[in-house]
């Protein structure tokens, strides 16, 4: 089958789709002019969606099968439908996010339930490069590979395959039950939490995920056993409260990068900090969250995320002199940064297995 032109994205004043495709984005998913955004249909289907940037900065959608109801979903996770005028007015004059103005074409690209999850697990107690090496050597170890114009495009594994890897299970065929059972059967079986047990080590290694390769696990088991409930952002966020490992701060983010749920900031100490000192508040949650919300009002999420990208997402330190100095714009055009993740191969020294 070729690859078929299904539609397009224009680029205008308040919309860029460039910008949307280079932030948050690995190299093995985005070029500088070509971005793939790739999902499951279903365990054993892979999606993907080839996105060219014109010379003009519009967006060419490129596909095997075209439809005009998927063409409105690929523009809803690439944030086209979302009218961030109000916030990019609130933040004139921000001590923190003055700078956000210059970036009002950047949107928050959705991701499918289970990819927004596993990208706010990497983040949990972690600073920027470490939890995006990890994320990439992630993806790059335990998907399925599509090859497509001469490029190796990772399809993550699903829950259920996830699960299946996690668990040691060998089979040729694999179902969520097979696995499910495996998992909740590791205190009684010994071979199996032997299994389990080298699977964990070995993600360990690979992603240098640490604890967070536990929750994995825990994550895996309560999305293909339908504990994680994806039919409402409410539910999605409820219950992923539920999977141990998942505090308030990973459920809101996930939230976030699923539905674009705005209203709700996914607060970490990094924030919390910064906030402290830019607004003279104390430097607790619900403090901050009061303060994101009385500037921002539903769009305080979005605050967040913004706030990532303008400070290049630096270590605490670096980003409170920053702060201090008003130097709130992006400065990081090579070096690494939300801006420039997809121009670094954070894969290597992660071996395939």
């Amino acid at each position: 089958m070729l690859l078929t032109t299904c539609g397009s994205i224009k680029a205008s004043a308040n919309y860029s789709p460039a910008q949307v495709l280079s932030t948050y984005n690995f190299n093995f998913y985005y070029t500088g002019t070509t971005a793939f955004l790739a999902e499951r249909t279903d365990s054993m289907h892979e999606d993907i969606t080839v996105v060219k940037i014109s010379n003009r900065g519009n967006a060419i959608i490129r596909r095997f099968v075209c439809s005009d109801s998927m063409i409105r979903r690929i523009k809803i996770s690439l944030g086209y439908f979302d009218n961030i005028q109000r916030f990019i007015e609130a933040t004139r004059g921000d001590p923190l996010l003055g700078c956000a103005e210059k970036y009002n074409g950047l949107r928050i690209r959705r991701l499918p339930h289970w990819n927004a999850a596993i990208v706010a697990l990497a983040q949990q107690n972690n600073s920027f490069i470490p939890s995006w090496r990890s994320l990439a050597r992630l993806i790059a170890n335990y998907s399925d590979i599509q090859r497509l114009l001469g490029r190796d495009i990772y399809v993550l594994y699903d829950p259920a395959r996830m699960l299946c890897k996690l668990t040691g299970y060998r089979g040729f065929f694999y179902g969520p039950d097979t696995c499910i059972k495996r998992y909740e059967m590791m205190d009684k079986l010994p071979l199996v939490k032997r299994d389990i047990e080298k699977q964990i080590k070995e993600l360990r290694e690979i992603t240098g995920l640490g604890y967070r390769a536990n929750t994995l696990l825990v994550l895996a088991y309560s999305f293909a056993s339908g504990l994680v409930d994806t039919s409402s952002p409410d539910k999605f966020y409820y219950s992923l409260r539920q999977v141990k490992g998942f505090g308030h701060y990973s459920a809101r983010l996930s939230t976030l990068l699923a539905y674009g749920r705005f209203r709700f900031p996914p607060l970490d100490r990094w924030t919390i900090r910064l906030a402290s000192y830019a607004y003279g508040i104390p430097a607790k949650a619900d403090s901050v969250e009061e303060e994101f919300m009385r500037r921002f009002g539903s769009d305080a999420g979005l605050a967040v995320f913004f706030l990532t990208v303008m400070l290049d997402a630096d270590r605490f330190p670096i980003a409170l002199s920053r702060v201090k100095e008003g130097k709130i714009c992006p400065l990081k055009e090579n070096g690494l940064s939300p801006l420039t993740l997809w121009k670094h191969d954070l894969v290597n020294g992660g071996k395939r297995k």
